[in-house]
């Protein structure tokens, strides 16, 4: 929080802030203190600052809307689902099937992408399975060389 602009004769003009996290005052020029919204007097309380900040007020936040890059399924920020992760993200294919169905998904019940598609989650690409069946077909569609054994995808 910015408390008072002052002039100087060595330093040109400057700003006095309050640190947004631990409320110590602290002086910046006036072009460092002007670019941003929030104010720290070091790294570390920035660093705490943001462990403590969630959802739409972080200054990552993108809508709620993660991809995960190893496997391409996108996560839906929703705090209040019974089957979120530690984040509050719920795989978004599951939020879909669920809206279709009109209940929560059951721990043994699995989401297939018709296509392949893992990012593809309209409604008329998902199917509900119990997971023994998604297994077994999620396992004839590996590819397998001369031999049966389960090549690796390039």
């Amino acid at each position: 929080m910015i408390i008072k602009k002052y002039k100087s004769k060595s330093h040109g003009y400057g700003t006095i802030c309050r640190c947004d996290y631990c409320e110590r005052e602290f002086r910046r020029h006036s072009c460092q203190s002007e670019k941003t919204e929030t104010h720290f007097c070091d790294k570390n309380c920035q660093k705490k600052y943001q462990v403590t900040i969630t959802g739409d007020k972080h200054n990552c936040w993108k809508g709620g809307r993660l991809t995960s890059h190893s496997r391409g399924y996108i996560r839906t920020y929703n705090p209040e689902h019974p089957q979120t992760d530690s984040l509050g993200y719920v795989y978004e294919h599951r939020l879909v099937v669920e809206e279709r169905i009109g209940r929560y998904l059951e721990n043994q019940e699995d989401v297939h992408h018709i296509n392949g598609n893992t990012s593809d989650n309209r409604s008329e690409n998902l199917e509900l399975l119990p997971h023994g069946e998604h297994c077994s077909r999620n396992i004839k569609l590996l590819r397998r060389d001369n031999n049966g054994r389960v090549m690796k995808s390039v």
